[in-house]
This record gives C-alpha cells, sequence and structure tokens, in this order.
C-alpha cells in the first residue's frame, strides 16, 4: 500500500511540481526577474541618485567651500586672530613680564627677611637658650656630678662588689 501510494501518487506529483512549477520558477527568476531588479536599480540609481549628488555638490558643497575659503576665513583672520595677537604683542605680553619682574624682587626680597628673621633666631636661642645651658651644665651640673660621684660612688662600689660575691657564692655550688 505504501509502495503503491509512494509510486502512483507522490513521485508524479513531485515530478509535476519539479518540472511544471520549480524549473520554470527559477528559469523566470534567473533571466526575467532578476536582469529586470538590476536594470530597475540602475536605472533609479541614474534618474535619482547621480542628479541628487550633482545638485548636492554643486548647490551646496562647492558653494560652501567657497564661502568658508573666501569670506569666513579672512573675516575670522581679522576679527579674531589679529586682534588676540595684538592683545598679547602690545598688552599682555609687557604686563606679565613686569609681573614677573615684580614676582622676582619679592622672591629675593622675602629671602632677604627670612635670611635676617632666621638669624635674629638663631642670636636669641644662643643667647637666651645655648649660652645659659652650657655656664649650667659646665658650672653646676659637672661639680655635682663629680661631688656626688665623690660621695656615693665608694659605697656603691661596695655594694657592687658584694652582691657580685654573694650572687657566686649562692649559683656556683
Amino acid at each position: 500500500m505504501a509502495w503503491l501510494f509512494r509510486h502512483l501518487i507522490v513521485v508524479p506529483v513531485a515530478f509535476l511540481v519539479r518540472y511544471l512549477v520549480v524549473a520554470p520558477a527559477c528559469w523566470l527568476y534567473r533571466w526575467v526577474l532578476a536582469p529586470l531588479g538590476r536594470a530597475t536599480v540602475r536605472l533609479l540609481h541614474h534618474v535619482l541618485v547621480v542628479p541628487a549628488r550633482f545638485l548636492v555638490r554643486y548647490l551646496i558643497v562647492v558653494p560652501a567651500c567657497w564661502t568658508y575659503r573666501r569670506i569666513l576665513t579672512p573675516l575670522f583672520r581679522w576679527l579674531v586672530v589679529i586682534p588676540a595677537t595684538a592683545v598679547w604683542q602690545y598688552v599682555l605680553w609687557p604686563v606679565l613680564c613686569v609681573l614677573g619682574v615684580f614676582l622676582a624682587a619679592c622672591w629675593r626680597l622675602a629671602g632677604r627677611i627670612s635670611r635676617a628673621v632666621g638669624r635674629g633666631i638663631a642670636f636669641f636661642w644662643r643667647g637666651l637658650v645655648a649660652c645659659p645651658s652650657r655656664w649650667l651644665y659646665r658650672w653646676v651640673f659637672t661639680p655635682v656630678g663629680h661631688g656626688l660621684q665623690a660621695v656615693f660612688g665608694p659605697p656603691l662600689r661596695l655594694a657592687r662588689e658584694t652582691a657580685r660575691e654573694v650572687r657566686r657564692a649562692l649559683f656556683s655550688a
């Protein structure tokens, strides 16, 4: 039954579809529709795109370039570049030079003032702290230290020796 169905219905219908529908459709697409589509695209390109490109180029781009080159560039030069150059050359540069000289003089003056202040602080430090401290160490602390060493030195030495002997006696046995 399946064999009969396949060979009596499916195979003839597939043959008819392949050779009466698909083959003519492929031929129609390949030899009629595709060339017609390409011709339509070329025709539209030459009818619409080429004139539009020409119009844009010669009605927009060329006048815009000419306006930029002949009007805007010189106008910018005369209205911006030349005045800015003149302001820099005759106003800002001399002011900056004078300001630089003034800042350099202030820097030197600040250096001299800070050196003088530092020397004053050093003078007062020597006079109020260093010299009295040296005098106190030399004439008070050194003699007092020598006196304390003379009074407490021998008993401390004796106590150290005694502790050493006791340690030897306790731990050496």
